[in-house]
Parts: structure tokens; sequence; C-alpha cells
């Protein structure tokens, strides 16, 4: 490579840095001005806000003083300032200082909303309404003068100016909403700026670092020039250094071939860990923090230099002088021209603030979801149970006040679920339980789920099917709230009498299901905003239909966790078609032979490695009237289970492909194995039962060998049949009494419920009976439910199954521990006794 080569790749380099440098400082110097634009704007509407809560406090005054005078008579309520002497000037009228202080704020408003169409359509009608206040105090109080006291009587009688007042109330409620609104969005715009212009930096200076280092060594390869290349780095060094020490970020440099050792440390790094620039410089981090920190901190940046990309760490604690903080770190690796590791450049922010709003926030959300769930769940269901006809047939007009109320409950359920939907989306905490699913059975339930919805609007569904048979990965109930939200949709837009279309087809290796409605269809002009939230047509007609303009934002986002996208054609007046691509899991092969009727009798399967075994009880339960099935080893039990359904299992702890406990373990991790009652017979039943620890809690009984038969057949009769002619006992751990009053009413009598209000009363009630259930509330008065969890083993007399009925989700391991986790408001006092009753019973079903 000759020189004159090398002088113009330097020349080059120093260019690009250069040109890098003055970009990325416009690019600073924009985002500021963006940054305080937004800062300014947010202020613009705090003004905006107290200046409408000023005005509406002066007609307030202003109508106190008129009705005082109305009242009393007294000229202390018309006149400002007066006093026995006047020795504080003459007195002045309150109408003429209150009107020139009214017109001063709308001035102040008109001014500062001049850019807001809305709100100076706002204030020209509230200028109308408070004209004709001031008119109408003026009348009142020259009334009052003229015909005294009798007057004043009846104009306070008949609230003369209460209409203008009210009018005026609310006319301002829109203004502060306006502002409302204006501030919610321009928080999120500040918010995005902070967030774009830390991402610029990042790569800016991960861009002056690399530029830098190639620069100075080609600058080593050109010693004649050496002084001149020198002297432009040393200028770009001082300009990166200025912006470096700008920057609101604490950044730092490593030099990773001398042993990690700082060679970078901003004024914003030493003010965050209170250690001064000379000392970090040429320092590592095992000279200023504890040794248990420092191996972290070099351990993650080795990790980073092996991983050859940006580390993000979003959450980690500093300890310093100044005390414990959370930090947002993010490491970038930099290397030579050769790939050889040079150094390792940091930035780090405190979010010790951010942190704390966001957990305020979350308490928020989770207080919401308990405090106005749990009560709806009460209110939706006794409502449900009234016009049910429990207590009698009620009267035509009850009835359909009674509809009005359960219809407005279901509004309000919906929407509070869909606001936690999105604040879960937003979170990144909305969970997903992804498995194969047949598709034909997910779209025949969605059918199925919406039929009586659409019978309310005189819609007709029609079905078509995919040709083959296909299974997807999907979230199941996320799936079905995909649907249901698209099928009622086209329902609620589609002209009486009209049908509504499901239909699935194969393209490719997608599936994509669409619904199809003869609708108005969508303004073209709305198209592009339709998944925006809150987004809704502006018509009457779409205003008429209800719902919170959510919905299509929130199936937008599950689809696109789900793996799947979700698009539409409309036209208006010609319908809609709203469809979803999903990835199609894999293609099933139809099973022509011919299936046997299933059997009348109850099936038990047997699981015994021993054949003599196994026979002797398949004789014991066949004499007993049961039919069974038997299995050697765990992989023939689980193919039997996967094809079969039984109403019982007995399980060998000894088995020759596995251990029976760790088998256990496996089926109560299946949702749809959680309630297959289990008869444990083994020569290790005691033992096992020990390592088992109580986590499966359905397990009906343990029988050591030898068997006994009559302890086997009355095992196996308490798992099919649950306990004979007794009622079942309910532990209700709930702190909402009208909610355990309602479900109590929906067993209707079939399940004896003993209430718990606090985890004080349900640790009592578990030390002096058995029950056959547990529901558990989560949020309860003295703790969470999920510590009486687990403590379960040690509180109840026997192993008890829970169901979880909370005001929210639950986690997935805490859902393995339980046979349901069911969310309030989310589901019907009906499903919730049917789900019970199954369960008791002893139903295959998935509780």
């Amino acid at each position: 490579m000759g020189d004159s080569f090398l002088k113009r790749v330097t020349a080059g380099g120093i260019a690009g840095v250069t040109l890098l440098t003055l970009v990325t400082g416009m690019v600073f110097y924009q985002q500021g001005n963006a940054m305080h634009r937004a800062k300014q704007w947010l202020l613009h509407t705090h003004e905006v806000t107290e200046h409408i809560q000023h005005m509406l406090n002066l007609v307030k005054d202003a109508e106190l003083r008129q009705r005082g005078y109305l009242i009393t008579g007294s000229d202390d309520f018309l006149f400002l300032g007066q006093t026995a002497d006047h020795a504080a000037g003459p007195p002045r009228s309150f109408l003429a200082e209150y009107s020139a202080a009214l017109k001063m704020e709308m001035d102040v408003l008109r001014s500062l909303t001049a850019d807001n169409p809305t709100q100076q359509h706002n204030l020209a009608e509230m200028e109308k309404l408070i004209r004709q206040k001031q008119e109408y105090w003026q009348q009142s109080i020259q009334a009052r003068q003229a015909s005294g006291a009798a007057m004043a009587a009846q104009e306070i009688t008949a609230e003369g100016g209460k209409p203008l007042l009210d009018s005026i109330r609310a006319l301002g409620d829109i203004m502060l909403r306006e502002e409302a609104q204006l501030l919610t969005a321009r928080t999120q715009i500040d918010a995005e700026s902070t967030a774009h212009s830390n991402n610029l930096i990042l790569a800016g200076i991960a861009v002056f670092f690399t530029a830098s280092q190639i620069a100075i060594l080609l600058l080593a390869r050109q010693a004649q020039e050496k002084m001149q290349v020198q002297q432009a780095l040393r200028a770009q060094k001082d300009l990166l250094e200025t912006i470096v020490e700008a920057l609101p970020l604490a950044l730092f440099a490593k030099d990773v071939k001398q042993g990690y050792r700082f060679i970078l440390w901003n004024t914003k790094a030493e003010e965050l860990f209170d250690i001064p620039r000379a000392q970090m410089l040429g320092s590592t981090v095992a000279t200023h923090f504890p040794s248990s920190e420092a191996a972290y901190f070099h351990s993650t940046d080795e990790a980073a230099m092996a991983g050859g990309k940006v580390m993000d760490i979003p959450v980690e604690t500093i300890t310093t002088s100044r005390g414990s903080w959370l930090a947002h770190t993010r490491k970038v690796p930099i290397y030579d021209r050769k790939g050889q590791p040079a150094m390792l450049f940091g930035i780090v922010e405190d979010i010790t603030e951010r942190q704390t709003i966001e957990r305020m926030k979350n308490e928020f959300i989770s207080t919401v979801s308990h405090e106005l769930r749990t009560p709806l769940t009460s209110i939706r269901g006794s409502l449900g149970l009234l016009l049910g006809g429990m207590e009698r047939e009620l009267p035509g007009k009850a009835l359909e006040l009674l509809k009005i109320a359960y219809s407005n409950s279901e509004r309000l359920v919906l929407l509070i679920n869909d606001i936690l939907d999105i604040e879960k989306i937003e979170a990144g905490q909305m969970r997903f339980v992804m498995k194969s699913y047949d598709v034909e059975a997910q779209l025949q339930r969605a059918v199925r789920d919406i039929e009586g919805y659409a019978q309310k609007f005189n819609i007709r569904l029609e079905y078509i099917p995919c040709p083959e048979s296909i299974t997807i990965l999907i979230d199941a109930d996320r799936f079905q709230q995909v649907l249901t939200n698209l099928l009622s949709n086209a329902v609620k837009f589609s002209h009486p009498g009209g049908a509504v279309m499901l239909r699935a087809e194969c393209r490719g290796d997608m599936l994509r299901v669409s619904v199809i409605d003869h609708g108005e269809g969508i303004e073209k002009e709305f198209h592009h905003r339709i998944f925006q939230r809150f987004a809704q047509a502006d018509s009457s007609d779409s205003r008429s239909k209800g719902g919170t303009g959510l919905g299509l934002n929130i199936t937008k986002a599950i689809m696109e966790k789900m793996g799947g996208t979700i698009d539409f054609e409309s036209e208006k007046g010609k319908g809609s078609t709203f469809f979803i691509d999903i990835p199609i899991a894999g293609r099933a092969v139809a099973d022509t032979t011919q299936q046997a009727p299933a059997p009348a009798v109850k099936t038990v399967l047997v699981c015994e490695n021993n054949p003599d075994t196994a026979k002797l009880l398949s004789m014991l339960l066949e004499h007993e009237g049961y039919a069974t099935e038997l299995a050697f080893s765990i992989s023939e039990a689980r193919e039997k289970l996967g094809r079969g359904n039984y109403a019982a299992m007995t399980l060998d702890l000894i088995l020759p492909d596995g251990s029976g406990v760790e088998f256990m373990r496996e089926l109560r991790a299946q949702p749809e194995m959680r309630s297959l009652p289990i008869i444990v017979i083994s020569a290790k039943a005691e033992a096992g039962c020990k390592e088992l620890n109580g986590d499966a809690h359905a397990v009906v009984d343990w029988l050591p060998k030898p068997i006994n038969s009559e302890r086997l057949v009355s095992a196996i009769e308490e798992a099919v049949f649950g306990l004979g002619h007794e009622k079942p006992k309910i532990l209700h751990v709930e702190d909402d009494k009208d909610l355990v009053k309602v479900l109590s009413s929906s067993l209707d009598g079939d399940a004896d419920i003993t209430p718990a209000y606090t985890i004080k009363d349900a640790e009592a009630s578990l030390r002096q009976q058995v029950f056959d259930l547990i529901i558990l509330d989560v949020s309860l008065p003295d703790g969470s439910g999920l510590d009486l969890l687990s403590r379960l083993n040690q509180l109840a007399l026997e192993p008890t199954p829970v169901l979880v009925l909370s005001a929210d989700d639950v986690a997935e391991d805490v859902q393995q521990k339980v046979v349901a986790s069911l969310v309030k408001s989310r589901i019907s006092e009906k499903q919730i006794a049917h789900i019970i009753k199954s369960f008791i019973n002893h139903e295959e079903n998935k509780v």
C-alpha cells in the first residue's frame, strides 16, 4: 500500500470524523430544541388549565355573592372592599369587578389557545354563557331591590340561575378534559423525544470512538504527517469531550488490552458514582467497589466483548457513598481494524425515580384491578341471578330496568378489561402460554360463544371451515379474545337480518381467518388510524354502537405477540373484511378408521409395573363395574392419556422408564390433566408422598402394597363420584362479602360454602375441618392469598385442591399449583359456578 494511498485514507478518516461530529452535534442541538419545545408545551398546558379553573372559580364566587344578596339583602354582598368609614376607598360593585376579571381571563385564554380550534369554539360558547349569567345576576339583584325578600325566596326556590351555572360547569369540564388529553399526548411526546435522544447519544458516541481509533491507527503509520494528524485529532477530541461532558448521562470507556482500565469518566459519572475522575482514570472497578460488585461488573464487561454487540442491562443496583440507586446500563464493545477487542464504551442512567414511578403505576393498576373488578363481579352476578328468575318473575318495568343495569355493567367490565390489557401490553406483562391447538376446534368455539350476542342483533352467523386439518401455535384464551372482538364488531355494525361470515383458509405456510360483514363499511379517511388507541369512526351510528376504541389496538398487539398479523379491507356502503394471518404449526392426517363408541361405564387407567398386580387390580375394578385399561410404563400411560378419557388413574411409583412421582408432577403441570383423580398404589407409597410434598393437591389416596381391596374400591368411588351423597365443602377465601353471597347463590345449594374474609379466618377454618375445594382471592386485607397457598400443606388437615379467583392474572408457576385460575370480570358467575360443579363432580373436562 503506497504512502499516497495511506494519506488519502487518513485524510478521508479525519474528514469523516469531522463530518460525523458536526452532524451529531447538529442532531443533539435539534433534539435539545425539540425537548425544550416539548417542555414549553407542557408548561403551556398547565397554564391554560390554571386559567380555566380560575375562570370557573370567579363564576362560582360571583354566584355566591348574588345568592347571598338575594337571601340577606345586605350590601356587603354587592360591593367589594366596603368598610364602615370607607377608609379603604369607595366600595366597588362586585358585578363590575368580576365582569372585568372574567373578561381578562377570557382574553388570556383566547390568546393561549389561539392554536386550538376546539378550545376557541369552547371559549366562544363560554363567553355567551357567562354573558347570560351576568345578565341574570343583574336582573335578580334589581328584582330583589325592587320586590324585597319575597321575590328572593321565590327565585331561590325556583333555582332560576342553576341551569346556566350547570352549563358553565359542564363546558368548563370539557375544556379541562381537552387540556388533560393534550397534557397526556405532550407528555408522551416528551418521553419519546428523551428516549430518542438517548439512543442518538449512544450511537453517536460509539461512532466517535470507533472512528477516532481507526484514525489513530492510520496516523501511527504516517510518521511524516504525524504532527498535522495529531493536531486534527486533538481538535476532534476537544469537541468530543465537550459533548461528552455536557451530556446528562454517565459515560465511561475502558481499555480492554490494559485489563479494563478506565480511560474515560465524564462529569455525570463523577456525580452518580461519587468517584473523582482523577481517581478513576487508569484504575479498575476492583479499586473502588466491593469485591462482589466488582466481580459482577467485570463479568458483564467480558460478556459484552464476547457477544460482539450492545449489552443492555435494564436494571442493576449500584452502591456508592451516597447510597444505593438503580442504574440502566448499556455496554458497547469496540474492536480494532484487525477485529481484536480494543475498548468497552458504556453509558449509565440513574433510573431510580423512573422505577419508583413505574412501581407506583403498577400498584395503582393492581388497586384498580381489585377495587373495580371485585365489586363489578358482584354487581353483574347479582343482576344476572335476578334476570335469571332466581327469586320470582319480575314485573315488566323492573325487568327492563334490570336489563339496562346488567347491560351497562357488562360495558363497564369490558372497559376495565380493555384498559388493563393496554397497560399490560405497554409494560410487557401480558402473559402468553403458547401451545399447539386444532384450528377447527378453536373457530367452532368462537362461533358458539358469539351466537347469543348475534341473536340480540338478529344477525345470522356463517362458518366456512378450512379444508385441511391443521394446528397453530397460540395462546388459546388470547386467540379467542381476538376472534370475539372481530366477530362482535362485525355483528354490531351489520344491518339487522344480515349475516356475518367466519372463514378459514390455508395460504402456503399461513392460516388466514377472515371475518366478513355487510354493514356500512369504514370511511377511507379512517383507514390509516383504525388500529390506534381510542380510534372510533366519527359518526353518530358508530358512537351509538358503544365501545372504547381499544379493542382493535389490543387485538393487533395480541396477534403480533403470537407471531401473526391483522389487516382489513373495507369500502363505504359495502361492508368490511378483517383478517388475521398466523403461521401453521402442522397439518394433521385425517383418521379414517371407525372409532368405537365411548363405553357407558367409567374407565380407570391402571399404570402398574408388575403384570400380575395389574391383572389383579383390573379384576377388582371390573368386579365393581368399572372398565379398565392397562399401561406398564410411563410412555404407554402418557400415550393412552393423550387419546382417551379416564375417570381416574391408579399409579405405581416404580416404573421401568422413570419415576411415578415425576410423572405425577408432569401431569399436574398440564392444564387438561390437573383434575384427573390419581390413586397411588406402590410399595413406596409413603416415601412418594413425602417426596411429592403436597405439590399435587388432587391425589385421592396413597395405598401401600399389598393392596387392601376395600380401600381401593373406596378410593376409586371417591375419585369418580366425589364424596357420595354429602355436599362438597368449599372454603371461599374472599374479602368481598357480596361476591361470596353471589357465588353461593349461583351454586344453588350444590355445595356447603364456608366464607373466610381474611387470611386469619381461612387459617382457622383449615385447622378445624376438611374441605373439598378452596376458592382463593389473591388480594386480602391482611396479606396475599398466595402466601396462604404456599402454607396450605401445613395448615390443611388433608391435601386440598385450590381454585384461584382473583382480580388479575396470576403467574404461570402459581397456575401449576392449582386446579384453575380465573380472573374476575373476565368470566361470569354462571361460568364460575359451572367450573366449580365440574370439579367437585370430577368431570374429565378441563377445569
